[in-house]
């Protein structure tokens, strides 16, 4: 990850516990972030869960299955 990855996932602020929602698809390793989005990703796009861990290869989400993908901290919306 990059510094500004890191410091920009911080002002997005979120949390463990966080309701969010996957808002669209982005490209392997843009703006600095190091994971990659496979193809199962582009299910959850529209689909909000609980934020369950942030670390450096994205934000993971419980989705209520058992798949586990870190979704990058821009492809995430918070649910109010």
């Amino acid at each position: 990850m990059t510094k500004k990855y890191l410091k920009d996932a911080t002002r997005f602020g979120a949390r463990v516990g966080d309701i969010v929602t996957v808002i669209d698809k982005y490209p392997n390793h843009v703006g600095g972030w190091e994971n990659g989005w496979i193809d199962e990703m582009d299910r959850y796009i529209g689909r909000s869960g609980i934020l369950t861990e942030i670390i450096e290869e994205g934000h993971y989400i419980d989705f209520g299955d058992t798949n586990h993908f870190g979704f990058p901290w821009f492809s995430l919306a918070f649910v109010r």
